[in-house]
């Protein structure tokens, strides 16, 4: 799978994003906006994604631009 989009699925946990990135280490686009249970600590796997070009997190309001650097 090289696309995923969560989009407004609310109801996604830190452990969901890192079973996903586990389970799809080549995912190219990956969008998660709206994931209000999303947490800084959630994008650690996420930053280990070396396909990814595109990543959405709009209305993530727990995750800050510190967590993906």
């Amino acid at each position: 799978m090289k696309r995923f989009n969560l989009f407004n699925y609310c109801v996604l946990f830190c452990a969901d994003l890192t079973d996903l990135v586990a389970t799809c280490p080549n995912l190219t686009e990956l969008d998660v906006s709206d994931g209000s249970a999303l947490t800084g600590a959630s994008f650690e796997a996420v930053c280990s994604l070396q396909s990814l070009q595109r990543l959405a997190i709009s209305r993530c309001y727990n995750v800050s631009g510190v967590n993906l650097l």
